[in-house]
């Protein structure tokens, strides 16, 4: 494991364990959607914002996960807001709220097990 990838890995491990692994499913099936992009990581003190970018610059994300202590959200800057209702939540989902307790999280974590 690259040094990048174990950072990124003590970021995810600040966060609950439904939380972490929710976030690392969304990170897997987006990597699966954007093969090739680059992959910004910023870490904060309330967030955890992960961008697909076509460059190593912030301002051509075009897809990102935001990990918060109790949900994680998803966004879209280019591509349309149902590709990202099918990435996050697999459609099932109302908006994209993907709080802990919601069936998107359950049904993220029963496929990534599947």
């Amino acid at each position: 494991m690259d040094a990048a990838r174990q950072q990124l890995e003590q970021a995810f491990s600040d966060y609950a364990p439904e939380i972490a692994t929710a976030g690392r499913t969304l990170l897997e099936r987006l990597h699966k959607r954007v093969p090739g992009a680059a992959m910004l990581v910023y870490d904060n003190y309330n967030a955890l914002a992960i961008g697909f970018a076509a460059e190593d610059r912030a301002s051509s994300v075009v897809l990102s996960i935001a990990l918060y202590p109790r949900w994680i959200t998803c966004s879209s800057c280019a591509a349309s807001s149902s590709m990202i209702r099918i990435i996050c939540s697999r459609g099932r989902a109302a908006g994209y709220d993907m709080s802990p307790g919601s069936s998107p999280i359950a049904s993220m974590t029963s496929a990534s097990k599947a």
